[in-house]
C-alpha cells in the first residue's frame, strides 16, 4: 500500500483504549497476474423459481427458490494455481455469505456458503430472495488474506417461476447496479462462524449474539476491498467502529482506504464491529468479535437449505413453521406501532 494512502488512514484513525490499528502489508502479486472468472452465473442471468408448495400461505410461499442442491457458482483461475492449503478463491456474495474456497473443478453450492449472522430468514437467502444478487470473486493467498487486485463483481437474478424481472429494468438502472460500489469483507479470515440465538444487536446473558469465533485472539485482521468505480466517487467512504450491545454506543471510529488489511488492537475484541458503508449507498455489516467460545446457551441451529428430509429446508414442515412463527411476531410488533417490524411483513 503507498505510504500517502497508509499516512492519510491512520491520520485519520481514532485513538483507542489500547492501541491504534495496524497496517498489515498485503500479499505479492505474481507476474503474470491472476485472472478470474465467474462462469456461471453469467452477468444479469435469471433463473426461474421452484414455488413453495404452499402458494396461498403468503408468509412461505417463494416462487424465486431455487434448488439448493445443484444452485452453484461456477468459477475459472488463469495464473492461479488453486488446491487446499495453498492458495484460494475468496466467494462473497450479497456481502455476507461468503467462503475461501480451494476447489474449481466442481461448483460451490451457494447453500454451502456461511453467513456472517447464522439466522438468516429463508425469504433474504440468496437461494430464495426474489431480484437481483451480487456476487464477488478475489484470488487468496495461503495464509487466506486477499490479493490486493479489483474483485471480479457481477449480478445475477432470482425470478418467479412465471415471469422474469429484469425485462422491466431501465438501462440507468441496469448501467448502476452494474457500477455499484460494495465492500468485499473476507470474514472467513475472522474466524470460524458462530451461529447465536439473536440477531447482532440484541446481545444479552442468555442469548448470545451470531459472530465470530476468532482464529488468534492477539492477531485479529479485518480484510477488506471495494467494488465499483471507488476513486471516481469522493463520497464514498466507510468505516469501521466497534459497538457496545449493552449501552448501544459506537465507539473508536477507523476510517478506511478503499483495500487493505488491519490488525484490529484489542478494544475491539468481546465486542461487535460493524463496518459502516451507508455512505456508499450499501449497508452496514456487523458481527460479535468472540475471542473464546461463547456459552452454549440457546444456541439456534441453522438449518441450511438443501440438507433436510424435503427437498429443500423451507419446504418442510418446520421450516414453514419457524417462517410463520417469525412473521406472526413481526404482526402483532407492526399492530403496535413498531415501523421497523411492518416493513418486514411480505407485501
Amino acid at each position: 500500500m503507498k505510504s500517502s494512502i497508509v499516512a492519510t488512514f491512520l491520520a485519520s484513525a481514532a485513538r483507542l483504549a489500547s492501541a491504534d490499528p495496524t497496517q498489515v502489508e498485503p500479499p505479492d502479486v505474481p507476474s503474470p497476474a491472476p485472472e478470474l472468472t465467474i462462469e456461471s452465473p453469467t452477468l444479469d442471468e435469471s433463473f426461474k423459481g421452484h414455488p413453495s408448495p404452499t402458494p396461498d400461505d403468503k408468509f412461505t410461499s417463494m416462487p424465486c427458490l431455487q434448488d439448493a442442491r445443484t444452485f452453484g457458482i461456477k468459477l475459472s483461475a488463469k495464473n492461479w494455481n488453486v488446491k487446499p492449503g495453498a492458495q484460494g478463491v475468496l466467494i462473497v456474495i450479497d456481502g455476507v455469505y461468503a467462503a475461501n474456497v480451494h476447489d474449481l473443478t466442481k461448483p460451490v453450492k451457494v447453500a454451502d456458503l456461511a453467513p456472517y449472522e447464522g439466522y438468516k430468514l429463508a425469504d433474504q437467502m440468496p437461494l430464495s430472495k426474489c431480484g437481483f444478487h451480487w456476487i464477488a470473486v478475489v484470488p487468496t493467498a495461503a495464509d487466506g488474506r486477499m490479493l490486493p487486485v479489483p474483485p471480479v463483481f457481477s449480478w445475477w437474478e432470482n425470478a418467479p417461476a412465471a415471469g422474469v424481472h429484469n425485462a422491466s429494468e431501465q438501462q440507468s438502472y441496469i448501467d448502476a447496479r452494474h457500477k455499484s460500489v460494495e465492500p468485499v469483507i473476507n470474514w472467513p479470515l475472522l474466524g470460524k462462524p458462530y451461529y447465536g440465538a439473536q440477531w447482532e444487536g440484541t446481545e444479552d446473558k442468555t442469548s448470545p449474539s451470531s459472530g465470530f469465533i476468532l482464529k488468534d485472539a492477539k492477531h485479529v485482521q479485518l480484510d477488506w476491498t471495494m467494488t465499483g468505480e471507488y476513486a471516481q466517487d469522493p463520497g464514498c467512504r466507510f468505516s469501521i467502529v466497534s459497538r457496545n450491545s449493552r449501552s448501544q454506543s459506537w465507539d473508536n471510529e477507523v476510517k478506511l482506504p478503499w483495500r487493505g488489511t488491519i490488525e484490529l488492537p484489542s478494544a475491539y475484541l468481546g465486542m461487535s464491529i460493524v463496518i459502516n458503508a451507508q455512505n456508499c449507498h450499501s449497508r452496514n455489516y456487523q458481527a460479535k468479535l468472540w475471542n473464546k467460545p461463547p456459552p452454549a446457551l440457546k444456541h439456534a441451529a441453522f438449518p441450511t437449505p438443501g440438507k433436510g428430509q424435503a427437498k429443500d429446508y423451507w419446504n418442510s414442515a418446520g421450516g414453514h413453521k419457524q417462517v410463520n412463527s417469525y412473521f406472526e411476531d413481526q404482526r402483532k410488533r407492526c399492530e403496535k406501532g413498531d415501523a421497523d417490524a411492518c416493513d418486514r411483513l411480505p407485501k
